[in-house]
């Protein structure tokens, strides 16, 4: 049913995903990666612990000052994932 790939096939493909993750640039690679995730996991987890901590109404001020505090601590947190990742794409794959 899927095709199985030898270890050079693999290789092969890698190094294209990557040369093509290069050319549309590092900003792009970190946007897209991590900050993008990291906000759909703050969008997602802080409601959901919020409600299972507290069984309280979900938007309360003290959800909303946590949610807000927040926000710059996840997004720090996936640039910085971003950039390691983006440094170990040059290590692998250096052109």
């Amino acid at each position: 049913m899927f095709p199985r790939h030898s270890q050079a096939e693999i290789n092969k493909l890698e190094r294209q995903s990557a040369s093509m993750q290069k050319a549309r640039g590092k900003t792009r690679f970190i946007w897209r990666e991590t900050i993008g995730s990291a906000v759909i996991l703050w969008l997602i987890t802080m409601p959901v612990v919020e409600v299972l901590a507290n069984h309280r109404r979900l938007f309360s001020l003290n959800f909303l000052v946590a949610w807000l505090i927040m926000l710059p601590i996840i997004l720090l947190g996936g640039y910085l994932a971003g950039r390691w990742k983006w440094q170990d794409l040059e290590k692998k794959y250096p052109d």
